[in-house]
Order: C-alpha cells, then sequence, then structure tokens
C-alpha cells in the first residue's frame, strides 16, 4: 500500500473521521492490537501510534503478547489470501483517505463528481456555514455583513469499508471572497458514517468547524484573536486524538514563540493566510507531522514548529490546528 504524505488528519481536535477511527481502536481485542503492532507497514504512523499506545495501556504480559501472536499467526495461515482482518484492516482502510484529506489540498479533483452533485453539496455546505455565521445562504454564496463567500465542492474520494458497515467520504472545498478566488483557503475534510450521504454530510460538518468558522472570523475581524507581529491570528478548534496532553491552554502561545517572527517570510501579499498543522507527538518527546503554509507543505514552517515545547503527555498524542492570518489593524482582510 503506498502511504501518502503525513497529514489529520487531522487530525485530530474536533475531527469525526479521528474520533470514529481512535473510539474503533478503543474497542480493538487484544488478539487485534498485537497483529496491529506485528504489521505496521500496513497501517498509517498515526493509526500505529494509536494502536501501540492502547496496547501499552493495557498492560499485556510478555507471555500473553507471546501466545496472542502464535495464535494470530495460525489464524492468518488457515485465511485466504484475499482476507482482510476485520477491525485492524478498518483502521488500514480509513486512514490513508484521512491522510490525503484531512488537512488543506490544493489539486481538488473535479472529475470525480458530477457537475450536479457538486453543485447540490457546495449548495449544502454553503447553508450549514451561513446558519453557523449567522449569515444568509444563496445557492452556494454566503451572504455575510461586509462579505460574500462562495463554497465549490468537490469529492475527493470515496472508501467503503468491504463489509458494507461505513463509508469515508474525502471532500475539497475551494473558497471565493467577493468574487475572488483565494487558493490559500483551499481546505479538505473527512467524513465517515454508515452510508454515503452521511459521510459526506459529516464531512462538510467538519469542514464548517474546522475551516469555515476561523475564516468567516478573520474576515469579519471577530472571536478569538492573537497580535502575532504585524498579523491577527484567527485559530480553529484544536482537536487532539490519543492522550490527553498537559497545558494545552499555552498551545497558540508556545507555538508563535518559535513561528511568529518568521511569518513575513512564510506569507506575502495583503490578503488572508492560512497556517495547518498536524503534530503527533511520543512519550519521549520525538515529534513528527506535517505543517503547511496556504495550503502547500513548508519545511521551513515544520523547523520552526518542531521546536516549539509541544506539550507533554504521558502517551502519544495527535494534534491538528488551523489558524487563518490576515494583516493587524482594522482594514478589510479580503482586500
Amino acid at each position: 500500500m503506498q502511504k501518502p504524505v503525513l497529514g489529520y488528519d487531522p487530525a485530530v481536535p474536533g475531527a469525526v473521521e479521528f474520533a470514529q477511527v481512535e473510539a474503533r481502536i478503543s474497542r480493538m481485542t487484544d488478539a487485534e492490537l498485537v497483529e496491529m503492532n506485528d504489521h505496521p507497514e500496513d497501517f498509517e504512523p498515526w493509526a500505529l501510534e494509536l494502536g501501540r499506545a492502547e496496547l501499552a495501556r493495557r498492560g499485556l504480559p510478555a507471555e500473553q503478547v507471546l501466545q496472542l501472536r502464535s495464535e494470530n499467526a495460525a489464524e492468518e495461515t488457515k485465511a485466504t489470501l484475499g482476507r482482510n482482518a476485520a477491525s485492524g484492516r478498518l483502521i488500514a482502510w480509513a486512514l490513508p483517505l484521512v491522510a490525503l484529506l484531512a488537512l488543506p489540498l490544493i489539486g481538488v479533483i473535479r472529475s470525480a463528481i458530477s457537475r450536479h452533485e457538486s453543485k447540490g453539496l457546495s449548495e449544502t455546505c454553503a447553508q450549514m456555514l451561513a446558519r453557523a455565521a449567522g449569515g444568509i445562504a444563496v445557492g452556494n454564496a454566503v451572504k455575510l455583513d461586509d462579505h460574500s463567500l462562495v463554497t465549490n465542492v468537490a469529492i475527493e474520494q470515496i472508501r467503503e469499508h468491504p463489509s458494507g458497515a461505513q463509508t469515508a467520504a474525502g471532500i475539497g472545498v475551494m473558497f471565493d471572497v467577493d468574487g475572488n478566488s483565494v487558493p490559500a483557503l483551499t481546505t479538505g475534510s473527512v467524513g465517515i458514517d454508515s452510508t454515503r450521504e452521511g459521510a459526506l454530510g459529516v464531512a462538510i460538518e467538519e469542514w464548517v468547524t474546522g475551516y469555515g468558522m476561523p475564516i468567516v472570523n478573520a474576515l469579519a475581524r471577530k472571536g478569538k484573536t492573537l497580535r502575532v507581529g504585524a498579523f491577527d491570528v484567527y485559530p480553529g478548534p484544536t482537536g487532539i486524538r490519543g492522550s490527553d496532553p498537559e497545558h494545552l491552554e499555552n498551545l497558540h502561545e508556545t507555538f508563535f514563540q518559535e513561528v511568529g517572527s518568521a511569518l513575513p517570510q512564510l506569507v506575502s501579499g495583503p490578503s488572508l493566510h492560512a497556517l495547518s498543522i498536524l503534530v503527533v507527538r511520543r512519550p519521549d518527546g520525538s515529534l513528527d507531522g506535517e505543517f503547511r503554509v496556504d495550503g502547500q507543505p513548508s519545511d521551513r514552517l515544520k523547523q520552526l514548529a518542531l521546536r516549539a515545547k509541544w506539550p507533554k503527555s504521558e502517551d502519544t498524542y495527535m494534534l491538528k490546528q488551523y489558524y487563518v492570518l490576515t494583516a493587524a489593524g482594522g482594514g478589510d482582510p479580503a482586500r
């Protein structure tokens, strides 16, 4: 299986897709967790970390782990080559899609969806965003006090689990502000549900909460705001999967202590900008993740971010965060 570039996810903070995967891991049997640990090549890194953390939490004696490993090997020998291990393969099935679409995407594949369905999803997205933001939806446009926003939704991928129990849907959302396309705000989200339609609905809900509302707040200059040098920063909800870290309330300040001075070099131009963060922190303090500026992976942002003192935890956790940046002051951020 070809693994995509590390991405949320996630994530992560409030992302339904990660919550469902994490919940599924917590319900896996001891044998399934041992099998997952013994076949790391079958899983995305953050899924593997969550599985190993759950296995460690259960504290199985070494002799029991060896017995389970032996039983798994015997069962695998009996199985056909095409058999999927029901629980473990659910994680392997869902997480590649999450990796691809939980963080902002630029190359939205419109050929994967009919014009009619794309129009319907875009209008649904606008309606949800209008309700959350207190605006009015007209087609796929959202009318706010001072701005008009247009959502263009495309399906990136639909994946149905072989058992038919769950479907994962990944969407890409392109965003126009006052008639102008803003590629920096192109984002992606994933939903998991028992039906295709339900999964698409969850993906749109996740997009509105995690991405749409921070964008609206930046345009309206309302909600929680951080002043970082020459920028006003509007954070989305923080998503955590795995063990809850300590002192999460200091996350934004800690991050921008390392990144803030480099923002003028990371972003340019007067328009809206976005930073996307996905961090995996292990108990030994080692870090991994993906960091994007205006939807594009940024090695420089990653170098700076990994210097930050990320919250400590006794177990592995995964953190997802989205920021929208505008020029500081009272000017119109869309201009």
